[in-house]
């Protein structure tokens, strides 16, 4: 920016934003207005974001510390893993109450870590973007 007052004032805009966030989540929430389709809009919004990050920012930024990818691409799957069981888990616990009668495929939990299996399969098998130079 050229100004620390400047940058300081940016950084406090940017600071600013989840509280501001938190105070119109709690005005939606006690509103009365907050229904299951409208948080599963905001989950589902959320998630894309952090899907976005995923792939465009934080694997092409790992992929420059291991040029073979096979460290990243490992850790990649065994993260996928954790979270495929821990969605499993929490399905079947969920809508068993504990017993043995509901079925993994209920929540999508295996339909979604093929999908975000084969994004990361298509990532990893093109070249990595370079990361912007400030950042280096």
């Amino acid at each position: 920016t050229g100004s620390r007052a400047r940058a300081a004032f940016w950084s406090l805009m940017t600071g600013l934003t989840e509280p501001l966030g938190a105070l119109v989540g709690l005005g939606v929430l006690y509103s009365g207005h907050m229904t299951e389709e409208a948080l599963g809009v905001i989950m589902g919004m959320v998630a894309g974001i952090m899907v976005f990050i995923a792939v465009r920012e934080l694997i092409p930024r790992a992929l420059l510390f291991d040029p073979h990818g096979h460290v990243v691409s490992w850790s990649i799957m065994v993260g996928m893993g954790i979270m495929a069981v821990s969605l499993i888990m929490l399905a079947y616990f969920d809508k068993s109450g504990g017993s043995s009668s509901a079925s993994i495929t209920d929540s999508g939990a295996v339909a979604g870590v093929v999908a975000a299996a084969n994004a990361t399969a298509a990532l990893l098998a093109g070249a990595p973007s370079p990361a912007p130079k400030m950042l280096l």
